[in-house]
């Protein structure tokens, strides 16, 4: 994983499970799916304790200053 610089502010705060539920209502499903091959469809259908788990990643990556380096490829 990269190294980021620590930021303070907005990214400062906790993500929470229900910014990630509010989040994912509003992708669209007709969009392709990324390099990873999930839909935004399946997205939608994560089970609640799915949220939770992406949410404690989410925070420790920010915590952290890091995140995935597979989260840096595109199509």
């Amino acid at each position: 994983m990269k190294e980021v610089a620590a930021v303070k502010g907005p990214c400062s705060s906790p993500v929470t499970v229900l910014e990630i539920r509010q989040t994912i209502k509003k992708l669209k499903n007709k969009k392709s799916a990324g390099y990873d091959q999930i839909s935004n469809y399946m997205i939608k259908l994560l089970p609640p304790a799915y949220l939770e788990g992406l949410a404690t990643c989410f925070n420790k990556w920010l915590e952290e200053g890091t995140f995935p380096d597979c989260w840096k490829i595109a199509r």
